[in-house]
């Protein structure tokens, strides 16, 4: 079963109708002969965690999904400003693009040639202002872009450190102001390490 089949077929799961901090978890994508992650991928939905956390992605020629360490809160639903996030995947390079920005998803959305597929929405996210300021309760979502080896990666991290770490191996910013700010999440008491 391919990765994209068995993501579509766990979307669909209903937004509860009062929106919920959870967790999103982070997943790498990699060969068992390799030590790095290839692709990433995040989520909050339960089903998802529960399929990646078993195994139902991985097959027998060695390719697996498994959980980076990474975590950060997200909102279940529209809760004081928190907009839906949407959810692409690019078959061809295991890519996973997300943003809570309604014209970048309408823009990927009308651009087939781009060939990502749209899988729903994901979860929900605060917007920076317009200078690049979380909200009050809030702390900062980056979202970095790797194209190096001919392939097209995304990654969300709200860990500073390893922000720094990947913008030394050639990772960019894809954020606004002069903070790099992409989104806002709850903040958490406990940030992920990687």
């Amino acid at each position: 079963m391919t990765v994209a089949l068995v993501l579509g077929s766990l979307l669909g799961i209903a937004t509860p109708v009062t929106a919920q901090v959870q967790t999103a978890v982070e997943y790498g994508f990699r060969s068992v002969w390799d030590y790095g992650y290839s692709s990433f991928f995040i989520t909050a939905f339960p089903e998802e965690i529960a399929a990646l956390d078993a195994g139902a992605l991985n097959d027998s020629s060695g390719l697996v999904w498994e959980r980076t360490g990474l975590t950060f809160d997200v909102w279940t639903g529209p809760e004081s400003d928190a907009v839906p996030t949407c959810r692409f995947f690019h078959p061809f390079f295991i890519d996973h693009v997300y943003t809570p920005y309604a014209a970048e998803c309408a823009a990927v959305q009308a651009h087939a040639d781009w060939n990502y597929q749209y899988e729903g929405i994901a979860f929900y996210l605060k917007l920076p202002d317009e200078n690049g300021q979380c909200p009050v309760g809030t702390t900062i979502l980056y979202r970095l872009y790797d194209d190096g080896n001919a392939q097209a990666h995304h990654r969300l991290i709200a860990n500073p450190y390893l922000v720094e770490e990947e913008l030394a191996a050639g990772w960019v910013f894809e954020g606004s102001g002069p903070t790099f700010v992409f989104a806002c999440v709850p903040s958490s008491t406990a940030p992920s390490t990687p």
